[in-house]
């Protein structure tokens, strides 16, 4: 009788949970962890990988197992909601198209648009290193200031994601109660 209860009281709240998410894009955001990402363009996001109680070994061993021998074929790493790991190599992505299920990561459109503004800057600063005079001493300047900028974005988001990893880890002990 006991079981009986329990079991249902589970499937009622499954199936409200289920109902209202479907609903409600906030509750779903809420109730499923987000997907991260985990690998960008070769190199490995060491606080991402921290935030999410993984060590590198368990990226490289999903790496292994999709055939890939090195870490720089890898356009990114995805850590899924459900646990497991979406890998997208360099190669797929030359072949074209448009990557509509990689921006809609937010993390991975971050990062893509950071890079754009990159080279947007380092082609602007390029381009006035050819004049003479002081527009080469504030080109330099600028790419001296530049890399303390990359630095705080970077420190910026392993804080995003360690408060994100505190809202997870309040889930998780939600989830255990």
């Amino acid at each position: 009788m006991k079981g009986t209860i329990s079991l249902t009281v589970i499937l009622v709240l499954e199936f409200s949970f289920t109902f209202l998410a479907v609903r409600l894009p906030r509750l779903t955001r809420a109730l499923r962890n987000p997907v991260r990402l985990l690998v960008y363009k070769g190199s490995l996001i060491m606080p991402s990988i921290h935030a999410n109680r993984l060590c590198p070994d368990d990226i490289y061993g999903a790496i292994r197992q999709k055939g890939y021998a090195t870490v720089s074929h890898i356009e990114a790493v995805f850590l899924e909601s459900s646990g497991e790991f979406s890998i997208i190599s360099m190669q797929n992505l030359r072949r074209g198209g448009r990557y509509e299920a990689l921006m809609a990561v937010p993390e991975y459109r971050r990062s893509r648009e950071a890079d754009s503004d990159r080279a947007q800057i380092n082609a602007e600063t390029d381009k006035s290193e050819e004049l003479d005079g002081p527009d080469v001493e504030s080109a330099q300047t600028y790419r001296s200031l530049s890399e303390p900028i990359d630095t705080y974005f970077s420190w910026k988001n392993s804080q995003r994601n360690e408060k994100n990893d505190v809202g997870g880890r309040r889930a998780d002990l939600e989830r255990v109660e």
